[in-house]
């Protein structure tokens, strides 16, 4: 009785076990102490300030990943993390240099070697430092990562480097977990492939764009059930979960099309991982991108000779019917197909009512009249300011600008200024430095752009800098603020011609006291007369 009474109270236990959480990013985003046997060289002295082996650093949401680690080793910068492997607990870092953690100085294999691939005479003498593997132990809510060195290199393609410091027994724990908001995604939603060239097959019947619908299953917002709708094929229903960073639809050779001759059923799609499921990246409440490739094949059989034996041999191939490497789910809103309200993308005439020139040394007379140009990139499903002021915006990865972000009342959206650097960049300057936007209170806080009732588009107040990076100085070279915008290819508001005026004086902006010291004046910009009092 009592071996049977130990049996039954030790199987009641196992069963009260919680089952570990799976790995996601979603349960990775939080504060953590980072740690680790730091030597830094004689040569690594000055930059004592800019590494650390104790420091606290933070897993947030990035872009255009779902993950960055701020404050990396003492670093005052970000390292993107790029995928993770579930069924081995890694979380995968493509390349942590870049962007680059700190200034002149860059992290690479234990032994020192240039961090990137050095060639000579047709040879590969030194390894890439890249694809940067990290252990996730669930129990202990650590993070290990391999040893590494920091060094400084004459050149891209040179052997000869400096250590500057050694990294050791390198882990973060988890102090304090960041709380996901997990939102209800249940509705009709349109799925659209990215027209990007080898996203999709191009002369494939089977369409690119199509709807699915998600309906709870539960009492909480992490369970789906993803009904499929494709014109001629099959309906289909896959199970989806949603833990408030990824939407992942499972499924298991799930078949979307049958006939006498074919059978399409779903697969993954090469070097793509998950296999087995369809995941989507949330953005917004009302657009969700595809982060991870899948595919429709068809199995054929066939019969071939095996010129060895010169027999017939049975084979079974895999046809590739459609792949999808890149797309978006768009939120269908008041019964369109997700695309019915307000597209950002275009090119905008800017006026301001208001410019201050504020940089003595610069011979630039800003314009009251310039174009913003705003690019939808469906690879990645964002927005881009991709030209600001007749400059081309700092290339991000794959897109290249600021991030808008649309708000999900459709009626204002936000553009980042803390990009790929942690700034917003319009160009480098002949002696170095470069031009930086920053709001009106010379912070990297996004910058507001409001849909009016007319049409227009209000913008907020922005200060243009010069920023050395070398120094982090920063000084103001010109502010604007009252600025409408229209789209150039909209034709239902005008815009009234006006002067600009600015007066020679001292202005006391946002907390900055700023000296406009432009000549007094008439000057003519882009066609426009500007007054300088």
């Amino acid at each position: 009785m009592k071996k049977i009474t130990l049996l039954f109270i030790t199987l009641s236990l196992l069963l009260i076990v919680p089952a570990k959480a799976q790995l996601s990013w979603a349960n990775l985003y939080g504060e953590y102490k980072f740690t680790a046997d730091l030597v830094i060289t004689e040569a690594g002295e000055k930059y004592r300030d800019e590494l650390s082996g104790d420091c606290n650093v933070v897993i947030e949401k990035g872009k255009p990943y779902d993950a960055r680690i701020v404050g990396f080793a003492g670093s005052s910068k970000f390292m993107n993390l790029n995928s993770l492997r579930e069924s081995t607990n890694e979380i995968i870092a493509l390349n942590p240099n870049n962007p680059q953690l700190w200034n002149n100085i860059y992290m690479t294999h234990p032994n020192g070697d240039n961090p990137y691939r050095v060639w000579q005479d047709g040879k590969q003498l030194t390894e890439g430092y890249e694809s940067l593997s990290f252990t996730y132990d669930p129990d202990k809510k650590e993070i290990s990562i391999p040893d590494f060195a920091v060094v400084e290199i004459e050149g891209y393609n040179s052997l000869n480097t400096t250590v500057v410091a050694s990294f050791k027994n390198v882990k973060m724990t988890l102090l304090e977990a960041e709380t996901v908001e997990i939102v209800d995604l249940s509705g009709d939603w349109m799925f659209n492939a990215s027209s990007a060239d080898n996203s999709t097959d191009k002369d494939s019947f089977v369409p690119t764009k199509f709807a699915v619908s998600l309906e709870k299953t539960g009492s909480d917002n992490k369970a789906y059930d993803a009904n499929f709708s494709i014109d001629g094929f099959n309906n289909f229903t896959l199970p989806a979960t949603f833990d408030g960073v990824i939407l992942k639809m499972v499924y298991d050779n799930t078949v979307v099309y049958e006939s006498e001759s074919d059978t399409i059923r779903l697969n993954y799609l090469y070097g793509s991982t998950p296999k087995n499921s369809i995941n989507f990246s949330f953005a917004n409440e009302n657009t969700l991108s595809l982060s991870n490739g899948f595919a429709f094949v068809s199995d054929t059989v066939r019969w071939v000779e095996n010129t060895d034996t010169n027999e017939k041999e049975l084979v079974d191939d895999i046809a590739m019917k459609q792949w999808y490497s890149a797309g978006t789910l768009k939120k269908v809103v008041n019964g369109g197909d997700g695309s019915d309200t307000f597209d950002w993308a275009g090119t905008y005439l800017v006026k301001s009512e208001f410019v201050l020139p504020a940089d003595g040394t610069s011979a630039t007379i800003w314009p009251s009249e310039f174009e913003i140009v705003v690019k939808y990139f469906d690879t990645v499903g964002i927005y881009m300011v991709t030209e600001f002021m007749g400059y081309d915006t700092y290339t991000i990865n794959e897109t290249q600008g600021f991030e808008l972000t649309p708000a999900t009342d459709g009626k204002s959206a936000n553009v980042a200024l803390d990009g790929y650097y942690e700034c917003a960049f319009l160009k480098m300057n002949d002696d170095g430095t470069f031009l930086q936007v920053t709001d009106e209170s010379s912070k990297t806080n996004p910058l507001k752009f409001t849909l009016n009732d007319d049409g227009t588009i209000t913008i907020a107040p922005f200060f243009i800098h010069n920023f050395n990076f070398s120094t982090s100085a920063s000084s103001p070279v010109v502010f604007y603020s009252n600025m409408t915008a229209v789209k150039q290819e909209s034709t239902s508001v005008e815009m009234t011609d006006a002067e600009t005026t600015v007066v020679k004086g001292i202005y006391d902006l946002s907390g900055r006291r700023v000296e406009s010291i432009v000549a007094p004046g008439i000057y003519i910009v882009n066609g426009k007369k500007v007054i300088v009092k």
